[in-house]
């Protein structure tokens, strides 16, 4: 589904360069759940930037799900953000003045979907996610926790085959993050969707199948993750009422 391969990129700020990813390889898995973990400046957003087409490499190649993103064109790049990946943020990126049934419909208004379509599989993501009484809400009349899931709702409702959340708990109390992975945890069991998280927290990096380790944009260490129990447990010492 993702390979990686010797993949650098270097960032230029003044008179430094930074190593954002140095000779990076790696394979993700159809219907894994994969912990990207790391210090700050380790190259862990800039790896999820790369994965989800956001940004190209200087070198190395990288595939998804059998498209080259290093060799492909901007419009083929729009494309497969829109309809093969699914972003969810630490700051839930969501447009204040909208319901949150419009912010999930905003990635069907760009991929041309027509309006009575929208609003259906935009209220079915919605429903997906437990939201279903906050869907004419604006993002200020909503918890933290809440905004999170309009994001997750959003980032599904193409029915993506891959979600790549950055810090998704990371403005979150714990237990209100143990929601977030809970959403995560279902869309991956019941849905067969890729979830590619990137955390600084350690305990959310425990619940993968895989977790990866970065640092100096070099991987330090790829292990086997918990996985199903890990997360079983996780969502049973955090469970709050939704």
């Amino acid at each position: 589904m993702i390979t990686l391969k010797n993949a650098y990129k270097v960032y230029t700020m003044g008179d430094e360069k930074i190593q954002a990813l140095d000779d990076v390889t790696l394979t993700v898995q159809e219907k894994e759940f994969v912990s990207i973990i790391g210090p700050s400046g380790s190259g862990k957003s800039t790896l999820m930037h790369v994965l989800g087409g956001l940004d190209k490499l200087d070198s190395g190649t990288i595939e998804v799900n059998g498209l080259d993103l290093s060799k492909a064109s901007r419009r083929q790049l729009a494309k497969f953000r829109n309809r093969q990946i699914g972003f969810v943020f630490q700051s839930f990126n969501l447009q204040p003045t909208m319901s949150a049934l419009e912010n999930v419909m905003l990635p069907l208004m760009f991929g041309r979907v027509r309006g009575s379509e929208r609003k259906k599989r935009a209220t079915r993501a919605i429903e997906h996610v437990d939201l279903t009484d906050r869907m004419h809400h604006k993002p200020s009349e909503m918890s933290g926790g809440q905004r999170q899931r309009v994001s997750i709702a959003r980032a599904l409702v193409n029915k993506p085959s891959i979600i790549l959340a950055d810090e998704p708990t990371g403005n979150l109390d714990s237990k209100t993050g143990s929601l977030i992975i809970e959403v995560l945890d279902k869309l991956n069991e019941d849905e067969g969707i890729t979830i590619v998280v990137v955390t600084h927290d350690s305990g959310i990096a425990e619940v993968g199948d895989r977790i990866i380790t970065l640092h100096d944009g070099k991987i330090k260490e790829d292990k086997k993750g918990a996985g199903k129990s890990k997360r079983s447990q996780f969502l049973s010492n955090n469970k709050v009422k939704t």
